[in-house]
């Protein structure tokens, strides 16, 4: 992961599943398109998790689809957040960890499930901090580092 110049997030993804045919944007007997399906997880992608725009902290996601070079919505965050840090875990889910929302640093985490298309509360780190990095150490493990904190460093 890395952070944009706007204080999001990016986490790349990984392999989909199967794709459905293109043509499905065909209209039905009654004239109507049907309803738009959930995006599916698509080979090469980018999630892009909170930011700010102006004074305004962020809780959105979008999802960059790298093959198609699209952007589409993903599920909001349960924290508007900036400068956090973003890594992939098992399957189409991305740790979110620390940042800063608008008022302080932030020892929250949370899990952006892009198949089920849910946001969960991760573990909580043992000290706020935003602007961090965070790697994967084994297939269990996350080490969340560096970044500003009021409190004194790990």
């Amino acid at each position: 992961g890395g952070r944009n110049g706007r204080g999001s997030s990016l986490s790349r993804l990984g392999k989909k599943g199967d794709s459905k045919d293109d043509d499905e944007e065909s209209e039905n007997e009654e004239g109507k398109k049907p309803p738009e399906p959930e995006p599916e997880v698509i080979s090469q992608w980018l999630l892009l998790a909170g930011g700010m725009s102006g004074p305004q902290t962020l809780a959105s996601t979008e999802v960059l689809g790298l093959e198609a070079n699209e952007c589409f919505p993903g599920p909001p965050l349960l924290r508007r957040r900036w400068g956090c840090a973003a890594i992939t875990l098992d399957g189409p889910r991305v740790l979110v960890a620390g940042g800063f929302d608008g008022e302080g640093y932030l020892r929250s985490t949370e899990i952006v499930d892009l198949k089920a298309w849910t946001v969960t509360e991760g573990p909580t780190m043992s000290i706020a901090r935003a602007g961090c990095s965070a790697v994967r150490v084994t297939r269990h493990q996350v080490l969340v580092l560096g970044g500003d904190s009021l409190d004194s460093s790990e």
